[in-house]
């Protein structure tokens, strides 16, 4: 049950022409106006001013109903409940200013500060402390806000817990609230230093950079994780003294927890530095010195040595499209490190269909090798449509292959309703293709 309705559901489709409106009593009393939301839901909207109170118990009378299949459902007595109080830690409910947090704690229903301290209790470093609490309007809701008074904190390092207990009380009505969870866990005071490493994308893991002292990557992207965000400086002299063989690809300041997720542990925002090593069967040793995270702190010096292996087997075009200029030149597609026997599936359409098989040339290891093939030439050249994907791949829309075409001319079409204009340019020159039939 909400403030402004009570749904009632039903097992079974009902009759929801005989009778076509529902007389449903509600205690304590409130006006209600039922409708079939569907035949197995019964919607009882409550008009405005009037709404039901939070935290209050209704007792529920559904008449005497029919099942499609002609079954009477006699008259039942229900017992629900609008939300009881509850308080949540928001996605975004947490801010950092150098190192130090502010959590700001959303109820759902009105309630005043004296019961929500009540009911959180917050631990430092495992140590109870009394929970303080202020209203915030700092951020836009029509629920109540409050922000969290914090202690003093070790300037180095503290972990705050933040939970709640049962028993919260709001200022409509009678019913307790249920909720027994950690709401947050925060660290604050966590050492500036280099936190973590990540190969590839970010959907692969990540290992923390206390614990290794090398990574083994396949060649592209690295991620290295800094606890706190650097100064401006502090960047400018890490991306100075990149080692040859080291790109720099951008920054980002990064979430390293999500709120969402149970059980973690919250810490300051930090730097994401995003490097490309693209050399197989490389090594080289990034090197942390010197460098100052935003508000002052040093960054504890270390190093990391990335070794890569050999690249990933994969088919390579420069485009999911490609417009060549002519059916003789290069395709533009090439192989690295395939296996033996691989074949790519050629679907091609001129003056006929056709499908073919493109053998994949094997090569020196991390190397590429041009593709190649006379059927797809021809078809080019008869200014047709060729489309490559990988054998035993029938994926549909995005990633089926790169799709290919060497026409002489652009085709413009314009369709009204009484006729169909066709226009041809050359691709050499722009100009429209004279005597085009």
């Amino acid at each position: 049950m909400r403030e402004d309705s009570v749904f009632i559901g039903f097992d079974d489709a009902m009759q929801t022409w005989s009778p076509p409106t529902v007389e449903v009593g509600i205690e304590p009393a409130l006006p209600l106006a039922c409708r079939w939301d569907s035949d197995t839901a019964l919607v009882c909207d409550i008009p405005k001013p009037a709404r039901a109170p939070s935290a209050t118990r209704f007792r529920v009378a559904v008449p005497a109903l029919v099942t499609q299949q002609g079954s009477q459902l006699p008259a039942q007595r229900l017992v629900v409940e609008t939300p009881r109080p509850a308080i949540s830690l928001e996605r975004y409910g947490l801010t950092w200013r150098d190192g130090v947090p502010s959590l700001f704690l959303t109820a759902n229903q009105p309630m005043d500060l004296a019961a929500a301290e009540a009911a959180l209790r917050l631990a430092v470093d495992g140590r109870p402390v009394p929970v303080k609490l202020a209203m915030s309007n700092g951020r836009r809701t029509s629920q109540p806000m409050f922000e969290l008074v914090l202690p003093a904190l070790d300037p180095e390092a503290s972990l705050l817990e933040l939970s709640i207990v049962p028993g919260l009380s709001g200022l409509e009505g009678p019913l307790r609230g249920t909720q027994q969870a950690v709401l947050a866990r925060v660290r604050t005071g966590e050492p500036a230093r280099l936190a973590a490493v990540q190969c590839g994308r970010r959907r692969q893991p990540r290992a923390e950079a206390q614990a290794v002292d090398v990574v083994d990557c396949e060649p592209g992207l690295v991620t290295l994780t800094f606890s706190r965000e650097l100064d401006d400086d502090s960047r400018r002299r890490f991306a100075d003294a990149l080692p040859r063989g080291v790109e720099l690809a951008g920054w980002s300041t990064t979430r390293r927890t999500d709120p969402s997720m149970a059980d973690a542990v919250l810490v300051p925002p930090g730097d994401d530095v995003f490097l490309r090593v693209t050399a197989p069967r490389s090594a080289v040793r990034v090197v942390v010195a010197g460098l100052r995270a935003r508000g002052g702190r040093a960054v504890q010096p270390g190093s990391l040595l990335i070794r890569t292996g050999d690249t990933r087997p994969a088919l390579h075009a420069a485009h999911a499209s490609l417009l060549l200029a002519s059916a003789t030149g290069g395709l533009g597609i090439t192989a690295v490190n395939a296996p033996g026997g691989l074949g790519v599936e050629a679907v091609s359409l001129a003056r006929d269909a056709a499908t073919s098989r493109v053998p994949v040339p094997t090569g020196p290891p991390n190397v590429p090798v041009a593709m190649d093939d006379g059927a797809t030439r021809r078809v080019l050249a008869q200014g047709g449509w060729a489309r490559w994907r990988v054998e035993g791949d029938r994926s549909y829309g995005f990633g089926v292959g790169p799709e290919m075409a060497a026409p002489a001319f652009d085709v413009a079409t314009v369709v009204t309703a009484d006729d169909v204009l066709v226009w041809l340019n050359d691709w050499k020159t722009g100009r429209g293709v004279a005597g085009a039939r």
